[in-house]
Parts: C-alpha cells; structure tokens; sequence
C-alpha cells in the first residue's frame, strides 16, 4: 500500500532560516521524497512541526491532490514500480509534460496490430494475446504509459508469468511481441541525435529474452525458389485463388508490397509506382514515401488490375470496402492454393511473400542488410540524414532486379555482400 504525506524537512534548514516541503512516499517501508515549490519558516509550524499558515493550505493541498490522483490512475500498476522509477513518473507528471501523458502503451499496441492485420501477417493474433497477457498482468487494458515501462515493471511481470505456470514458449512469445511493440515506438517518437526522448525508458536493453527451443517465423515464412515457382505459376479454380496468385507474385515482385498499399496506392508515374506505406506514414520527414519501377514479369498483371482514372492506382478498392477485406479474400486463396500444391505450409498468406522476398536477398543474392530495410520501407538507422539527402530511388530497383534475376533467371550473384 502506498501512502502520501507533505512533510517538512527541518533538518535541510537553509541560511535564511527556510525549511524545503516535499511529498513523501512510502511503499513496503521504501520512501522517496518528490521535491515541492514551497519553504516554509519555523513562525508558519505548529508545535508538532507541521504546517499551520493557512495562507499556504490551498497550494499546498492542490499539490497533494494532484500527487494522489497521479497514484490513483496508476492502480495496481503502482506495484510494478520500484521507488526510483515512482518519483521520476510523478516528477515528469507534475511538470505538465503533455507529450509524456499521451503515449499509451495499449492503445500504440492496438493501431500496431490493426497494421500487422492490414499486412496479412497471422502473427498478429500472437501479439494479440500478449497484449491481453499484460493486461490481466496490470489488471487494466488502458493508461499504460511507455514510462511506466521499466526494467523493475519488466522483471516482475517475467515473475508473474512464471507464476502463472506459463511455459517457456509462452513467455517467449508475448515478450518477443511487447518488446518490437516497444522498440517500434521508440523508433516513432524518439531521436537521439536531436535529443527529442519522449520515452525514457527501455527495459528490455541489454536484457535478453528466455528462449525456447523453436523454429523462428523468418525460417517458416521464408519459401525456397521451387516452392516460389509452384505458387507463382499454380492453375486456379476460382476467382480467389486467381486473386492470390496475382498479388502474391505482384508483391514479391515489388519487394514485398502489402495489401493495404496495393489498396491505397494512388500515383503512378510510366512504369515507377509510388505509394506511402500505410505501417509508417507517421514517420518524420518523408512520410514513408516508396517508389518502385514495375518490373517486366508482372507488367501484365499491372496492367489487369490497375485502374484509368479514379483516386486509386489499382481496382482492388472497388472491389473491396476496406483494406482488410482484400487481406482476407488473398489468404483464404492461399489458403485454397496450400492445399491445392500439398505444399504443408502453415497458414499460407501474402506475408510470406514479403518474407521470402528479404531472406533471398541477404541469403542468395548477399545485399546488405541496411539496402535490404531500404527495400521493404523499414525505418532507417539514420534519421537524420533523411531531409539533407536526395533519395536515390534505382538502389532499390537495382536490389529487386538482382532478387528477380535470381528467382526468376537463375542468375547466381557472387558470394559476399553486394553493393549497389
């Protein structure tokens, strides 16, 4: 349980005479003291040292109310927070940083998977349940500050889980989803290099995650070129399985182009589309801007679904009401092909196209891992470079080339990284 008091120091007396007020905290025999504007001289103290200047009870009194309904937000999430990391969360709350209110972790996580969704990546149920996971940790599923996110609130959650009996696996996997939550909002509203920290903490640096004997999502969406081909060039039944064979070739072919971009994509210039990807168009500066000549294996199927006219590049909007319905309508065709190829895969979808498309890059075709993340529109390393320097857009049509002349030519490149 915690307690609050406004107490006075009398043994901080200063040369004028004036004693320093602080609130003090207390938890589990643990205390910290939060610093307060106010002093107070022995003439404002009753016999008992505490304050009797009526004068200052209506400050001091908002001070304390403000102090308790920071605590009262914090709910049960109190607990997770060592008395170091209470005091610096209540300072940074009284000193009215607005941009430190509004980062909530749960509802960050929510517009994060809702684009997981938009991309076709299955995983997002995975991140679901952790997020649910945590929530029934902290006994709330709002007002979680990142702040509130320390290596203490980190440890004794990892405590509770195991408490839960929660095999290794699981704990595995909803710390493997919190933390690229995390580390994705750090890459958001962060910026070193200018020094812009709207999120203080990062319990899970130097920590490593435990982990358990699996095989990881890059080796199971990750497909072979022979398995590519199947797919690529299946006979379909349906209109569905048309559908998903279409955008699943388009997408390797465009490094891995998601849904919810072949949706709202709205420029083409000749042969190069350009589009903003929908997962980081908050980002700072460039908006996340994407360009990309169309290259000769799918121009036919470019020129099948795209659109003349219309805000849209290509038809699937009117087709479809909303992003996620194409999503659905591309995997349940997948799906159908998976079982058509007997290919055994687990819950076949347009993501594994984009996985596919990076692991032959750096594995086959050796290009560098930073080319790679320029290719698929990850944020860059170095953020600050982007406003200064013109962007050179054949890097990337270069990359792709070598990706396709690879999968589709049989054009082995050398090994070690390549540079373009």
């Amino acid at each position: 349980m915690v307690t609050l008091k406004i107490v006075v120091l009398h043994d901080n007396k200063r040369k004028n005479g004036s004693m320093p007020v602080y609130a003090k905290i207390t938890q589990n025999r643990d205390r910290a003291y939060i610093k307060t504007p106010f002093s107070v001289f022995s003439s404002q103290l009753n016999k008992k040292g505490e304050i009797k200047d009526t004068f200052l009870f209506p400050s001091i009194n908002l001070l304390y109310n403000r102090i308790a309904e920071i605590l009262k937000d914090l709910g049960y999430g109190v607990n997770q927070f060592s008395m170091k990391d209470l005091k610096i969360y209540i300072e940074a709350k009284l000193q009215g940083n607005a941009q430190h209110t509004k980062l909530d972790f749960f509802e960050f996580a929510k517009a994060y998977i809702e684009n997981m969704k938009s991309d076709g990546r299955e995983s997002s149920k995975n991140y679901e349940t952790a997020v649910r996971n945590l929530a029934k940790f902290l006994g709330r599923d709002a007002c979680l500050d990142f702040n509130e996110i320390t290596a203490t609130f980190r440890k004794k959650y990892c405590d509770w889980m195991a408490k839960q009996n929660l095999g290794l696996r699981g704990q595995e996997l909803y710390l493997v989803s919190i933390r690229a939550i995390f580390n994705d909002a750090l890459s958001k509203y962060n910026d070193n290099e200018i020094g812009e920290i709207r999120i203080r903490t990062n319990p899970f640096k130097d920590f490593e995650i435990p982990k358990s004997k699996s095989i990881s999502s890059a080796e199971t969406k990750a497909l072979s070129v022979d398995i590519l081909q199947k797919i690529f060039t299946v006979t379909t039944s349906t209109k569905r399985e048309e559908l998903a064979r279409d955008v699943f070739l388009l997408s390797f072919c465009l490094c891995g182009l998601n849904a919810v971009d072949f949706y709202t994509c709205s420029d083409v210039k000749g042969t190069q589309l350009i589009y903003f990807r929908h997962k980081t168009t908050d980002r700072r500066n460039d908006g996340a801007e994407m360009r990309i000549n169309i290259p000769p294996e799918v121009m036919y199927l470019f020129e099948k679904y795209r659109t003349h006219g219309g805000k849209h590049v290509f038809s699937f909007s009117n087709r479809y009401s909303e992003s996620g319905n194409l999503t659905t309508a591309i995997n349940k065709g997948l799906k159908s092909i998976n079982k058509k190829l007997d290919l055994g895969l687990d819950k076949l979808s347009l993501y594994y196209a984009r996985h596919s498309w990076a692991t032959i890059a750096i594995n086959e075709v050796h290009l560098p891992n930073d080319l790679v993340d320029e290719c698929l529109a990850h944020a860059p390393l170095h953020r600050m470079l982007r406003p200064y320097v013109k962007k050179d857009w054949t890097r990337i049509d270069k990359a792709n080339r070598k990706v396709l002349d690879y999968v589709f030519h049989g054009k082995t490149p050398p090994k070690g990284s390549v540079s373009i």
